[in-house]
């Protein structure tokens, strides 16, 4: 498990652009329970074009506690930690984890930390309210220098917190453009195509990916091609298992069995992923998220671990990101579309020990979070045996990336998760309801 972290400064000179440059913008992104998701330019050579916008810093502030804020970053620290650490331990873990990126978590800036606030300000152009909330916090419009910080405005702050903490970590570059458009004229309702198309937002889209909304239930729900009439938006946008099969078939010109090997590749993925947190990282990996991102990657430049976390020395992003994909594979399938696949999200995990409940934990984790993971395959009347074996194709799939991981860190201290268990708990509740 990780250590507490440390406040961290390091990465500040990396990311604050020089006085001679100009005004920057931060634009929103995104936004959640535990906070709000600019995107900061590091340098105006990643701002001249909107192909360039993936080479920026992603800056989570705090909605509310900086608390769950500082938790969602300590989080993010130990499992790329725990990531790298498989990867060193085992070939097998290495190869399973291959597909699997990780943003890098590059700094915590603590709530009420005005000196930092003022550089900001100063060097970029933040969005109107928190421009002004800066502005009467700090004492004045015009910072000149960190002298001009009064030294009351200072303590109040950090004694409330009035200005909010901040995770920054390396950027996941959006969905290709040619995503964007094929999503739109497909699930959009006709009259709100243009509209969708013209909004700037939707540039800016990721794609959860749902292994647990199989064909069965989509039509149970009654999930068709057409979005709601009244708007649409490619933000936290789902994709099944159909939708992302079409969206692959779109991307690269996959057979429809080629895309349905990358579909079970991503379920392997998940699977190692979702072993990582639980053995290594001692997480229960509550509402985590995978989603698929662009795969052109300005922050696939190495950023040493040692300049943002003393807790997870001789980390770099070039070992959690810059993977080399075996040749034919689905792997290769997936970045020739110009998509990687990505963790991200961490503020609502939980420590889990070894004690007999930590399974438990596991397994309530793993189905109140969104579909994301495959579902353990039930007959019932409701399923055809198509449905029922592609069900069965995906959880096996996940089943081997969750073992195979289990079972490659067998020699060290994560081989006392006991992963076997937590399958059969899995299957036993869904099929049997116990």
């Amino acid at each position: 498990m990780y250590k507490t972290a440390t406040k961290v400064t390091a990465p500040v000179a990396e990311l604050t652009p020089t006085p001679s440059e100009p005004v920057l913008v931060w634009r929103e992104i995104g936004a959640g329970a535990c906070g709000i998701v600019y995107s900061e330019p590091v340098s105006t050579t990643t701002v001249t074009t909107p192909t360039k916008r993936s080479s920026c810093a992603a800056l989570k502030l705090s909605r509310h506690s900086p608390h769950d804020l500082y938790h969602d970053y300590r989080c993010h620290v130990g499992i790329a930690s725990s990531l790298q650490v498989s990867r060193a331990t085992s070939r097998e873990a290495a190869t399973l984890l291959a597909s699997l990126r990780l943003p890098s978590p590059l700094n915590f800036v603590h709530a009420g930390d005005n000196t930092w606030w003022a550089a900001r300000s100063r060097n970029y152009e933040l969005p109107f309210p928190l421009q002004e909330r800066v502005r009467l916090e700090i004492g004045g419009s015009d910072h000149g220098d960190d002298s001009s910080i009064g030294s009351a405005a200072v303590g109040r702050s950090q004694r409330d917190g009035a200005l909010p903490a901040v995770l920054i970590s390396t950027r996941i570059p959006p969905l290709p453009q040619r995503a964007h458009a094929y999503l739109i004229n497909a699930y959009c309702a006709p009259h709100l195509v243009d509209r969708a198309h013209a909004d700037g937002t939707n540039g800016d889209a990721l794609a959860r990916v749902y292994l647990g909304r199989g064909r069965r239930y989509e039509s149970r729900d009654g999930e068709g091609r057409q979005a709601p009439r009244r708007f649409f938006t490619l933000r936290n946008f789902g994709l099944s298992v159909a939708k992302l099969e079409d969206l692959l078939l779109k991307m690269n010109g996959v057979t429809k069995e080629g895309a349905a090997d990358v579909v079970r590749h991503l379920a392997t993925t998940m699977g190692a992923a979702l072993a990582v947190m639980h053995s290594v990282a001692k997480l229960d990996a509550r509402d985590v998220e995978f989603v698929l991102g662009g795969s052109s990657l300005g922050e696939r430049a190495a950023v040493s671990m040692n300049d943002i976390a003393a807790t997870a020395k001789s980390l770099a992003s070039s070992q959690l990101n810059a993977r080399s994909d075996p040749p034919g594979t689905a792997s290769t399938a997936l970045t020739q579309s110009g998509m990687a696949f990505y963790l991200l999200d961490f503020n609502q995990c939980r420590h889990i020990g070894r004690d007999n409940t930590a399974v438990d934990t596991a397994v309530d984790a793993f189905f109140v979070n969104d579909p994301y993971y495959p579902r353990p395959p039930c007959r019932s009347d409701s399923s055809t045996d198509g449905e029922y074996d592609e069900e069965r194709k995906l959880w096996d799939a996940f089943v081997d990336g969750y073992l195979g991981l289990c079972s490659a860190m067998t020699h060290s201290e994560a081989g006392m998760w006991p992963g076997a268990k937590f399958i059969e708990q899995c299957e036993r509740r869904l099929c049997h309801g116990s």
